[in-house]
Parts: C-alpha cells; structure tokens; sequence
C-alpha cells in the first residue's frame, strides 16, 4: 500500500518532469531527470534504510517499500515519456534495495546462505559471485549497492540464515 502522503510528493515530480519534458531539449531533459532523480533516490534511500533503518516501520512494512519504490520510477516513466529501462536507471540503488528488502528466502537459498557467511562480507574476491547473487534476488544486479550497504539491508530483514542452516 502506497501511503497518502506520499502521493503529492509524487505528482509534483510527474509535473515538474511533464513540463522540463515539454519545454526543453530532450538531451537537457535526459541530463536534467538523471541528476534530479539520483538526488531523490539517494535520499529516501539514506533516510529509510541505511541511516535511519527501519524507523516506523514493522518487518511486513518493507513489503510495502517496494511496491513505493517502483511508484517513482512508473511516475517518471509516464512522465518523460520513455521507456521503463531508461526511467528505471537512476533508481537503481533505490530499487534494489527495495527488492531486496521485499524478497523472500525460498527460491533464493543459495544467494542468502552465500550472504550469510561472516567471511564472505570481508572477501574482496568472487565480485562475479556478488553480482550474479543480487542479481538473482533483485533483478538488478548489485544496482550500484556495496556490500556493507547489503549488510546493514541484511540485518534490516532480520534474516539469520545460520539460525535457518541449523534446522
């Protein structure tokens, strides 16, 4: 569920974007909407989950985070007029910490043992490895999230899979 008050954060974007979209080059547009959207994006992500991590919101609540999530990215899509890949891009980080907050364990074994390893966190090899795991659970790759990021995502779950592994 979308909450109310973000709605009117929301169809001001759409607005400003429809009339950037309507009176400026579509180059300047293109330049403009990156920085404005990679800007807005970075900042709900540091506020809701990495520095302000779960203030006011229940383990189900990042279910409905997601869902927010996708909500800019389809509000700018219609708004540019453009295709989902090329409004999805500056919300990458965003995105995927969304997917990955809403995922669930069944399916994604593998990549939430593999996560769950303390040894893995410290390894800077296997970044093939990291990639193709996210990617697995988030559709996106790594989008531009570093691994202590996915940690602090990772305890933000609650997900103990060693606790799981032990049954």
């Amino acid at each position: 569920m979308i909450p109310p008050t973000l709605l009117p954060s929301v169809a001001l974007l759409s607005s400003h974007l429809t009339y950037l979209r309507s009176t400026l080059p579509s180059s300047t547009v293109t330049h403009l909407y990156r920085r404005i959207a990679s800007c807005i994006s970075e900042h709900v992500l540091q506020r809701e989950v990495l520095f302000r991590p779960g203030l006011g919101r229940t383990s189900t609540g990042w279910h409905g985070f997601t869902p927010e999530c996708e909500l800019w990215v389809e509000t700018c899509q219609v708004a540019l007029n453009t295709s989902h890949a090329h409004a999805e891009k500056p919300w990458s980080r965003l995105l995927a910490a969304g997917r990955l907050l809403a995922s669930e364990v069944q399916g994604h074994e593998q990549a939430f043992h593999m996560f769950s390893s303390d040894s893995w966190w410290e390894a800077d090899e296997n970044e093939d490895v990291w990639e193709d795991a996210l990617d697995d659970v988030t559709g996106l790759g790594t989008g531009g999230l570093r691994k202590d990021e996915v940690k602090i995502i990772f305890r933000l779950r609650d997900i103990d899979i060693r606790v799981g592994a032990r049954r």
